[in-house]
Parts: structure tokens; sequence; C-alpha cells
């Protein structure tokens, strides 16, 4: 690992409590990233190595990696010189227990796929549903047998 990473252009990311909001108008995906993916991609600024961001971070070289590997995934993130993705989750888990506070801590990525931004500002649904499904009768009630 001896990269420079840098982040990609055109992304807006927003702080909420725990987890950052980043959102990529060009694919027009939103991605939340954990509390330590948010520290790893705000310490991203195209002048400080892998190294350099362990370092500051006092993270482990895998799960810097892991990390980086999760922000280029989501083309959040390019690595310039060095090729990231060594380190896999699985085996990170193993290495530091399944249970252990330290694996709450692993970068995670989750992406989702965001309305455009017209369909967003929208107050009525872009597309309205035409396949209804035809009601059925409303079945009458058996008489009991009287007494």
């Amino acid at each position: 690992m001896g990269g420079v990473p840098r982040r990609v252009a055109g992304v807006l990311v927003v702080a909420t409590g725990d987890e950052w909001i980043a959102y990529v108008e060009s694919s027009n995906t939103a991605h939340a990233l954990n509390r330590s993916a948010g520290a790893l991609f705000n310490a991203i600024d195209g002048v400080r190595s892998v190294e350099a961001l362990g370092s500051l971070l006092a993270m482990d070289a895998d799960v810097v990696d892991l990390g980086l590997q999760e922000l280029v995934e989501a083309g959040l993130v390019v690595v310039d010189g060095s090729e990231v993705g060594r380190s896999s989750r699985r085996d990170l888990l193993k290495k530091i227990g399944v249970g252990s506070a330290a694996a709450a801590a692993l970068p995670v990525v989750e992406t989702i796929v965001a309305p455009s931004r017209a369909a967003a500002l929208s107050p009525y649904p872009t597309e309205v549903p035409t396949d209804f499904p035809t009601p059925s009768p409303t079945p009458k009630p058996t008489p009991w047998p009287s007494p």
C-alpha cells in the first residue's frame, strides 16, 4: 500500500449523527458511511498516503485498506499508485474476533439508489402504477344451520 487516495469530484457529503451520507449526483446514488468509514473519508485530502492515514486515524493498515476498498467500490475515492482490496472483511473478523468491539468499528459503506433530483422534489410520484389487481368480489358469509 503506497498510493495516495483522493476524493472523487461531485460528491456531496453530510454528517448525520454517527454516520455520513455521501450523494453522487452523476450516478444518482447515496452511500451511508459508518463512523470509521466517514472518518477515513474525511481524512482523505489528496496529499496523505495510505500509511499516513492509518497513523492519523490510529487504524491498522488492514482496516485502512478495507475502508479504502469500500470507498473505491462506492465510487467515492480513487487511489493512485496502489491497489486496494488486499484485506477482506472475513479475514479481518477472523483476526480480531467476530464479537469484539473492534469488529463493530470496521469501515462500512452501504449503497442505495436515490431518486433523481426532479423526482425527489416532486410532491407526486413520477410513475403512476397502472397494474392494480382486480378486486375479487367479497364472499358472502355461509349461514350456520339453525338449531
